[in-house]
């Protein structure tokens, strides 16, 4: 039976349900047929994926720094244990680390 296009609307309606669902909890206005619904399934995926790659983005300079203030925290716990361990006097210590901080 032939309905002029009527199920693929229903399917195409259908994900489209399904993927406001999922990522934008619902939507106010609902497209009215089906170039509309292709449209806004478009939208929210590209919306979806703009999103998720910001996340991304953030969370990949947030390891980055993370590992940048490891590995300086690192090298002045080695510098802390190299001057201690040459008898270096504690006024100079400090001053000697306040320089490395600076130029860090």
């Amino acid at each position: 039976v032939n309905n002029g296009g009527l199920d693929a609307f229903w399917y195409v309606s259908g994900f489209y349900w399904s993927i406001t669902a999922m990522f934008s909890a619902a939507s106010v206005m609902q497209p009215q047929n089906y170039a509309e619904t292709v449209f806004s399934i478009v939208y929210i995926i590209f919306g979806m994926m703009f999103g998720s790659s910001l996340i991304s983005s953030v969370a990949a300079m947030l390891v980055d720094f993370q590992m940048v203030t490891r590995d300086q925290n690192e090298k002045l716990r080695t510098l802390r244990k190299y001057l201690r361990q040459n008898g270096v006097q504690p006024s100079l210590s400090l001053k000697i680390q306040k320089q490395i901080v600076e130029r860090i």
